[in-house]
């Protein structure tokens, strides 16, 4: 095994981060880059397109990446075939199959505005999770000013004043009118 090259291992794919050499009946642990990231390479069925947007998987047959589906998708090309035969893709994490990928869906059909990454669609769901939180915490506030109701109050008056915050937190959007 090169260094650099690509392997399928015990169900993980990843780059060889070292030679090994072996003889006949030998064995030797081989350690492989497994983290998500780009990678360059040119160990691909030459006579595919692997055009920027393919998704690409590891044929454990002929060691190499290619356009054709089989059970271990590798990632996604980012940078097209070059006249040397050498691709940039995008390593998915872990094993996923094409069923996976399938059911936990692509980037752009997010309805986030930042679709680039994982991370920019997440911390735009948490800016507006914040926002909404400062917005009801600002309502609850709104309707504490609203509603009365003294520990020595009688039934009548508990009463008023439930209804009471029962009104202000329709008006204030927290809760669905009847």
């Amino acid at each position: 095994m090169e260094q650099g090259a690509f392997a399928l291992l015990d169900g993980f794919l990843g780059l060889a981060v070292q030679k090994i050499v072996t003889g006949a009946g030998e064995t030797k642990n081989l350690v492989l880059n497994i983290e998500p990231g780009e990678y360059e390479t040119s160990q691909i069925n030459t006579t595919q397109d692997f055009a920027v947007g393919t998704k690409i998987y590891w044929d454990a047959t002929e060691k190499e990446f290619t356009e054709t589906p089989t059970p271990v998708l590798a990632g996604v090309v980012t940078v097209a075939k070059d006249a040397g035969g050498v691709i940039w893709f995008r390593m998915a994490p872990g094993i996923i199959n094409d069923e996976a990928a399938t059911a936990i869906g692509m980037m752009t059909t997010l309805t986030t505005t930042k679709k680039s990454t994982l991370v920019e669609a997440i911390n735009e769901v948490d800016s507006h999770a914040d926002a909404a939180q400062a917005d009801a915490t600002a309502a609850l506030a709104r309707v504490a000013a609203n509603v009365v109701c003294a520990e020595s109050a009688d039934a009548d008056a508990v009463r008023t004043a439930l209804r009471a915050l029962l009104a202000a937190l329709q008006a204030a959007g927290l809760m669905a009118a009847e």
